[in-house]
């Protein structure tokens, strides 16, 4: 073989091995290179726009809208027992909103008001309740102004009552003319009852006016005397009080004192020091001992004090008794002498005049009493409805 075929053959086995071996280190890796492979590509940006959308879905059907219930009212008859129905204001698909007149019997209005409370009983002057409140509410929701919604049936109420009723074109229900009657013959009593008074402490006693006034102006003064002397008598007294008060706490806290010391002397003479517990000596014994001996000096001192100021008190005390003593007599005199001259020789006793006047205040009571009775009503025959409007 010649030397350029030898060398064809070496240069084919060199490149032939070359290819395998650039194979096989293709085929070939290490375990780092498969565990890089084998792991997630690097986190990106996602630049994909994201959009809000509503997912509905449509489904049409024809009916017809009715009311599944109906609202059944109940009423009485009207005041003068009448059950005609006399005025029926709506017709079917009408609106009922609170306020309104639903029915018209014998000629007065039932009124759709809302609440919970059904309507047992009349509402009138004085009467008070949780359903009084109630018809406070639907009052002050119409705008009628019914004043404070506390539950009672005052005169704001009834003013809101007779708007309610004039907004609707009715005459509200005014006192009666049993209930006047009852109020003018009140009234009358009263005239009739100061009459008599005047009467008596007048022309019925042959008194004078004047004089009369200037005796009861007398009985004025010394009421205010007496009283200006029991205000006076504990402002003056007041101070003594507190001095006597601080001399006995003084006192007090001083024989405290005087008894520990006492005590702490006899433990000392049984031989045993009250502060170390050790045998005690003679210069300490001493010591108590005189302790105990100022003590008691101290405790002396006070008492005399606590004395001195106890007797202060009870000698301003007694002048100003005196004094208030004294302006009670004055008011006693003062009013003896009005009943005297108002007895006179008439026949006419201080008994009569104060009968005549227990009698004028029983009677004033009696108008106040009617007058807080008589006022514009609303009968319970109205009626309150759970929820409007309702058709």
């Amino acid at each position: 073989m010649s030397r350029r075929g030898a060398l064809a053959i070496v240069t084919v086995v060199a490149v032939a091995a070359a290819a395998l071996g650039w194979i096989a280190g293709r085929q070939i890796k290490s375990p780092a290179e498969i565990a890089a492979d084998a792991a997630p590509p690097p986190a990106s940006n996602v630049t994909v726009p994201i959009e809000t959308l509503s997912l509905s879905s449509s489904v049409i059907t024809r009916g017809d809208v009715v009311f599944a219930d109906s609202l059944n009212l109940r009423v009485s008859a009207s005041i003068d027992g009448s059950t005609i129905v006399t005025r029926q204001p709506w017709q079917v698909g009408d609106e009922l909103t609170e306020g309104d007149v639903i029915v018209e019997i014998g000629g007065r209005p039932v009124f759709a008001l809302q609440g919970e409370l059904p309507v047992f009983r009349s509402f009138g002057p004085s009467v008070n309740g949780p359903d009084v409140e109630q018809l406070e509410a639907a009052l002050d929701r119409l705008g009628l102004a019914p004043g404070t919604i506390d539950g009672v049936y005052d005169a704001d109420t009834q003013a809101a009552v007779e708007q309610l009723y004039r907004n609707a074109g009715y005459t509200p229900n005014l006192p009666s003319v049993d209930d006047l009657a009852r109020l003018d013959g009140d009234e009358d009593a009263v005239t009739a009852a100061e009459r008599r008074v005047r009467d008596i402490t007048q022309q019925g006693t042959g008194l004078p006016e004047s004089q009369r006034l200037q005796l009861q102006g007398e009985i004025d003064r010394s009421q205010r005397a007496l009283e200006d002397a029991e205000r006076q008598r504990d402002e003056i007294i007041a101070p003594f009080w507190e001095a006597t008060g601080a001399a006995q706490a003084d006192l007090d806290a001083a024989q405290a004192e005087l008894e520990a010391a006492a005590a702490r002397r006899v433990q000392g003479q049984q031989g045993t020091d009250p502060d170390t517990g050790d045998p005690i000596t003679a210069a300490k014994l001493d010591e108590l001992i005189q302790a105990e001996v100022a003590l008691t000096a101290t405790r002396d001192d006070l008492l005399a004090v606590r004395d001195d100021a106890s007797a202060a008190e009870m000698a301003a005390k007694r002048e100003q008794d005196g004094f208030v003593a004294d302006a009670a007599n004055q008011l006693a005199i003062a009013r003896a002498s009005l009943n005297e001259a108002l007895s006179g020789d008439t026949g006419v006793s201080a008994d009569d005049v104060s009968d005549a006047r227990e009698d004028l205040a029983d009677a004033r009571e009696r108008l106040s009493q009617t007058r807080a009775q008589i006022g514009t009503t609303f009968p319970g025959r109205r009626v309150v409805v759970p929820a409007v409007p309702a058709p």
